[in-house]
């Protein structure tokens, strides 16, 4: 696992010591309920070097101190320029601001920034969600599970892909080693990358010593909380290889991929403070991971009847497929019946649409003006490039929107094309095929899409064209002529085309091709009329500048084939168990190869130089030459194969003798030809690898730019319903634009992360208690506050990216569910309505029935109780009350919600808005459809979650549940004075990117 240890520094930077003492003793507008304050005690409160727990005063301070002590160590180390004067009054506005909770970073702000953890661990601990795809984990089948089991072991949410699906077969490893673990984080991945490469063959079945491991409940200091111990990763070994086992001969699927993750993410939970936070990706399509959840699902029964025979004790229903939200793509065709029907069961599969992503920042504004690409920045192909259909080679300036091409993986449409104008063109030449593009098109590298001026090399792409059957013997014989004929240039011609027919070739007379040649010779030995061709004379010029005829070049597969089994049977051999074509025409030798490959075969070129033989007539000189070499030994005696029995025989006997085929995936530039000026197109395919197959390589789809594997999201939040003011509410958004900026330039462990979180400097600036300031303000006005704000965070990122030397931010807004923050300001999450609609109610918060705050909330006179079904903790009862809440007014409907999704998708998010609407199941789950129907074209994401009586249910101590004004009048009136200060207690960390959908979506 390739990991970097990020060089992170604090500059010295202090607020001033005058402008802080007067808050140091000053109320930042806690309730007065104790039950905010004790969150951000339990939570986010870090340990002082007295023993102390941080008021929220000191969490200000570290926080701001360490956001300005990055930017002024960015300055320093790039060369910028920084005032102190200046930085010192944005500073301690900043801080009033954040301190008066007008805005606030995330969770994950709170707890860590200005702490060591970021310069140990880099900016992982600071960042929320994360997205991977195990796309080409055909390629690297460990990297996407180690880079999960990492990011959520520094507490970020991970989103996964299952697109790696029959990409992966798993054997069984016979031979073992024995291998200690490192007590690390990079330990425990090591130890997972083993298992996962002993399952495909790359390495022997490991037995673990886990005897160096910290036991449990011990000090973690790093992020704090207490280590899992040894049995954690125990646990998770035999999970792994339980699952695994089931799929020994067979590819992976949808299912063990989901499965593999959520073990990880249930090895991370029972880890200390850590939480793990999944949500999985999958197509409507795949009816296994859309029942994932079902304890019924006959797949997981029979894929797993041993495990589901005897049960996970703490997880009833076998597998852990519980871990993860698991989510379907969708588009403008998605079918929804039968998903609103599953999704009214239990309130999953939540719902994306990847294009709207792609093509919007807000979805009010135009589109390809965000993460989709701009037309003309990524030029690319000239008409004559090749691209591979299903009826054969074609070129991009013949297909067009609706046609289907060969992605490298699977075939998909174009859905997208136009011309950027006349530019340059260059040849790409490798010995695996060329590229014919603008210098600054994509291709893949080492899978990696980069400029192909900043390449070296360039991934290959074998095609899916096969015939299986009887060839035509026309087709046949025009490529032994292509190979060995010749024009007939006698005066008195009896054909126009000769057949060289040599010693050694007499079993063309006894072949399919027979009634095709006259086995008389004409005028010479050797030379046979033939009949029945379509080659002509004008088709046969001298062998170093002859070509294969169009005909065949962009043939269907049979035609190529029987073509290719001609002229392979004229000027072919099998030397050294390659398949060899020897031709003196370069351009042949290119077409030869694209044929090949549009085939499934890859092949190389070699080179022969001019020089000169000696034979028993004299010293001749042999022209240079070219030998198309393939090592695909039994589909090119399936496809194709030999018009000779001897060549025929040959070749049969080195098929299973050696590897077949060839591992290779890159292949080195080795020159570069200017082709000229050319109008040049873009098209965007919808296969979500986007890339597509030009003459063998892989070259990617031209106008994607899409969401970014291994990204992660960069979040703060704004509290609108707090500020006083139109322009103290602009003001705060300076600030939480500014934190989630500054975030961007801390490097992460993690190589490829760095690489996309560079150049895109995401960041997601969101609201918490949406509904808190629609209910205060109107609908009207707080969407005005949102258009005028986003404006205003536009101009920030102009100006602060040109300071900081860094590109502009790709994406800057967004809504997510707030979690645990949005209780320490006491605001509604997010976009969400309160569980239960009332200005009264009653809070719960779990306690560790150790924590320094239980006496002093018993003393306060605070209801305390055992928990239910949980040894070691006690729940602790607040009374509260909303003073804006319409106690009146009812829940929210179904179609109130998705329409305030789609507004704030208009006028706020570029990113998404992440809502788990909630229904009434009785009444509302028969709208589920209809409300997807009708608002799909304006939503990015949602997910749906039926709303439930569970005290009528018979749940007890539930984390909200409504009162009447006399109950809470009650239960206040038995209340003291409570006093939180210098108790330290964290012992829970926010769980990110819970109740919806992930903010980074795959690519």
């Amino acid at each position: 696992m390739l990991t970097v240890q990020p060089k992170i520094r604090y500059a010295d930077f202090s607020l001033d010591a005058d402008f802080l003492q007067a808050y140091q003793t000053a109320d930042p507008g806690w309730s007065g309920t104790g039950f905010d304050e004790v969150i951000f005690l339990r939570t986010y409160a870090k340990e002082k070097p007295d023993g102390g727990a941080e008021s929220w005063f000191d969490c200000c301070k570290r926080v701001v101190e360490g956001m300005y002590g990055l930017q002024k160590a960015h300055c320093e180390n790039q060369g910028l320029p920084w005032y102190d004067k200046k930085s010192q009054r944005s500073a301690q506005e900043c801080f009033d601001l954040m301190f008066r909770r007008k805005w606030s970073p995330p969770g994950r702000g709170l707890a860590h920034m200005g702490t060591a953890a970021v310069t140990r661990i880099g900016g992982s601990v600071l960042n929320n969600c994360a997205m991977v795809s195990t796309a080409d984990i055909d390629r690297d089948f460990t990297k996407p599970f180690t880079w999960t089991m990492m990011m959520l072991a520094h507490g970020v949410g991970v989103g996964f892909d299952t697109r790696g699906a029959g990409k992966v077969r798993i054997v069984r490893s016979l031979h073992t080693e024995e291998v200690t673990v490192d007590d690390s984080r990079e330990g425990w991945c090591d130890a997972i990358e083993r298992v996962l490469r002993s399952w495909i063959g790359k390495g022997p079945q490991p037995v673990f010593d886990y005897s160096q491991l910290r036991p449990k409940g011990a000090t973690i200091s790093s992020l704090g909380g207490t280590a899992s111990g040894p049995e954690a990763l125990e646990n998770l070994v035999t999970k792994f290889n339980k699952t695994l086992s089931a799929y020994v001969g067979e590819t992976l699927d949808s299912t063990g991929i989901t499965v593999l993750m959520n073990v990880i993410g249930e090895c991370v939970v029972s880890g200390g403070t850590r939480r793990s936070s999944q949500i999985a990706f999958s197509t409507p399509d795949d009816l296994a991971f859309r029942q994932l959840k079902d304890p019924a699902h006959p797949t997981t029964l029979d894929k797993f009847p041993e495990w589901m025979a005897e049960p996970d004790p703490e997880f009833q229903n076998g597998p852990p497929t519980w871990a993860s939200n698991n989510t379907l793509f969708a588009d403008g065709v998605t079918d929804f019946t039968d998903i609103a029907e599953q999704i009214a069961k239990n309130g999953e599969p939540g719902l994306c649409w990847l294009e709207h992503f792609k093509n919007f920042g807000r979805m009010k504004d135009s589109p390809n003006t965000a993460d989709y690409g701009i037309v003309g920045t990524n030029p690319c192909m000239r008409a004559e490039a090749p691209v591979l259909t299903p009826e054969g080679i074609r070129t991009l300036g013949e297909v067009d929107v609706g046609d289907t091409i060969w992605s490298g993986n699977q075939w998909t449409k174009i859905t997208k094309k136009w011309s950027t104008g006349i530019k340059p063109v260059f040849e790409y030449h490798t010995t695996a095929g060329v590229v014919e593009c603008t210098e600054n098109h994509r291709i893949v590298q080492n899978g990696v899409k980069i400029e192909i001026k900043d390449a070296t090399s360039i991934d290959r792409a074998l095609g899916d064209l096969a015939y299986v059957g009887p060839l035509d013997p026309v087709d046949v014989l025009d490529g032994l002529l292509i190979g060995d004929g010749s024009r007939n240039l006698g005066r008195r011609q009896k054909t126009d085309i000769l057949l060289t027919v040599g010693e050694r070739d007499q079993e063309y007379f006894e072949s399919e091709v027979a009634p095709l040649i006259d086995p008389e010779p004409y005028r010479k030995p050797l030379a046979h009329p033939v009949s029945g061709n379509t080659v002509t004379a004008l088709e046969l010029p001298p062998m170093p500048v002859r070509e294969i005829p169009q005909r065949f070049l962009r043939g269907d597969a049979k035609k190529m084939q029987g073509f290719l089994r001609g002229l392979y049977s004229a000027n072919g051999s099998t030397v050294d168990a390659r398949v060899c074509l020897k031709t003196t025409s370069p351009v042949l030798a290119r077409q030869v190869q694209q044929m090949l490959s549009a085939l499934g075969m890859m092949s190389y070129i070699t080179t022969n130089k001019e020089h000169d033989v000696t034979f028993d007539n004299g010293t001749f000189t042999c022209k240079e030459s070219y030998d198309v070499n393939t090592s695909y030994r039994s589909r090119f005696h399936q496809l194709i194969g030999f018009v000779h029995g001897y060549k025929t025989e040959k070749l049969a006997g080195y098929i299973d003798s050696r590897r077949e085929g060839s591992k290779k995936q890159t292949f080195d530039i080795t020159a570069v030809k200017p082709l000229g000026e050319h109008e040049v197109f873009d098209i965007t395919v919808e296969a979500d690898e986007h890339t597509y197959w030009s003459g063998g390589h892989l070259v990617s789809n031209c106008g994607e730019q899409g969401l970014w594997n291994f990204e992660l999201c960069t979040l703060a939040e704004l509290m609108p319903s707090n500020c006083d003011s139109k322009e103290e509410f602009f003001r705060a958004i300076k600030y939480a634009y500014l934190y989630g900026k500054t975030v961007t330039l801390v490097p992460t462990w993690s190589p490829d992360t760095n690489q996309v979180m560079m150049r895109n400097r995401r960041i997601g600036i969101g609201q918490m208690g949406v509904l808190d300031n629609i209910e205060k303000l109107g609908l009207q006005t707080h969407l005005k506050w949102c258009d005028e704000g986003y404006a205003h965070i536009c101009e920030w990122d102009e100006t602060y990216s040109n300071w900081l030397g860094v590109p502009k931010s790709i994406k800057k807004t967004t809504l997510k569910p707030s979690g645990t923050t949005s209780l320490v300001h006491n605001l509604r999450p997010g976009i969400h309505d309160s569980p239960s609609y009332s200005t009264h109610c009653v809070r719960t918060v779990r306690i560790h029935d150790t924590s320094p705050l239980l006496p002093v909330l018993e003393k306060a006179g605070y209801k305390i109780e055992q928990a239910v079904k949980e040894p070691g903790t006690k729940v602790v009862y607040f009374p509260m009350k909303y003073e804006n809440r319409d106690a009146q007014q009812p829940a929210y409907t179904i179609w109130r919600q998705v329409d305030l999704v789609a507004l704030m998708n208009a006028h706020w998010s570029d990113n998404a808005v992440s809502c788990t609407v909630a229904f009434d199941p009785e009444t509302e789950a028969d709208q589920i459809g209809p409300v997807l129907n009708a608002y799909a074209h304006r939503l990015k994401s949602i997910s749906f979650l039926p709303r439930k009586d569970y005290a009528s249910m018979g749940f007890h101590q539930l984390p909200f549940t409504a009162c009447t004004e006399e109950q809470y009048e009650e239960m206040r009136s038995t209340l003291k004075p409570l006093d939180l200060s210098g108790i330290y207690v964290h012992e829970a960390d926010d769980k990110f990117c819970e109740g919806g959908l992930c903010l980074v979506p795959p690519t």
